[in-house]
């Protein structure tokens, strides 16, 4: 595909220089543009990631799900240095269960009186 369009430019490009202007002008794009076109090691933290999220999200019907964290993260890790993004799903999934449980203690009869599981009103 590159390929393709490195000759289509050489074509454009003809019309308007000169052979040695146009074949300096193609080496610098091709030089320049052919980076973006390799497989990039953080193009697997993408779907490493949408992983952990369907993990995470399938761990509150059945927590026996959570244990591929551990098989996820330890490839990831050794793949990348973004599986710092994955620490951080699992850090916000773990706050995110901690708000949601005290607002369910919050809701509860008794809650936030002397005789409740919070004494000091918090709720």
């Amino acid at each position: 595909m590159l390929h393709r369009d490195l000759r289509a430019l050489a074509r454009h490009v003809a019309r308007y220089v000169g052979p040695v202007a146009s074949t300096a002008l193609l080496i610098w794009v091709a030089t320049t543009v052919n980076e973006r076109f390799l497989i990039r090691p953080e193009m697997a933290s993408f779907p490493l990631l949408a992983a952990v999220q369907l993990v995470l999200a399938g761990g509150r019907e059945s927590p026996a799900r959570l244990r591929w964290l551990v098989p996820l993260m330890v490839a990831w890790a050794n793949m990348h240095s973004l599986f710092i993004l994955g620490v951080a799903a699992i850090a916000a999934a773990i706050g995110g269960a901690l708000v949601a449980e005290d607002r369910r203690s919050c809701r509860r009869p008794g809650a936030g009186t002397a005789r409740g599981p919070r004494s000091r009103g918090a709720c």
